[in-house]
């Protein structure tokens, strides 16, 4: 490990108890876009990225504050690749842009690279957001898409709870 690692190491073990203490962990963006973790709320409520409970009793649930333009967003892992995915009920399936998808190591089910205008299905083989792990989820690349999408093919497998600017994903 780097010297620069060990002190962000150092520093995160400093400030983790007073996050486990209150019980929350907000991640909020400055005016550059810069992303941080705290315990305390954002200072501008349209700097808050995301939220969650942290203390061991609420493992199964994942609280939400709304983002830019009334919009839902969860940072989230597909086969280990970080990526912003905004919520949307509406949409039937997962969907990736098709290039974060290849990043992803996902591949078109039928074996084509399609590149086209239609996408094509895939697999993930992990997916990772807030508490939750699903294994197996099925997903579209669409190279027309400009962002990940979590669709309801994986929001209907939790209880989701929206409650004015936050919406509440937890198990069934």
């Amino acid at each position: 490990m780097n010297i620069k690692g060990m002190i962000c190491f150092s520093l995160c073990l400093l400030l983790a108890p007073s996050v486990w203490a209150t019980g929350k962990v907000y991640k909020c963006k400055n005016a550059q876009g810069s992303v941080s973790y705290q315990d305390i709320p954002c200072s501008q409520p349209n700097d808050a990225v995301s939220n969650w409970d942290a203390k061991k009793g609420n493992a199964g649930k994942l609280v939400l504050d709304v983002g830019d333009g009334g919009q839902f967003f969860v940072d989230a892992k597909v086969n280990g690749q970080s990526m912003l995915f905004k919520i949307d009920s509406s949409a039937s399936f997962v969907t990736l842009p098709y290039a974060m998808g290849m990043t992803a190591q996902l591949t078109c089910q039928d074996g084509s690279s399609n590149t086209g205008t239609t996408g094509c299905a895939t697999t993930i083989n992990t997916l990772n957001f807030g508490p939750f792990t699903l294994s197996g989820v099925k997903a579209m690349l669409s190279p027309s898409a400009s962002q990940p999408v979590l669709g309801i093919n994986v929001l209907r497998q939790f209880n989701v709870t929206p409650e004015g600017s936050r919406m509440t994903i937890s198990a069934k």
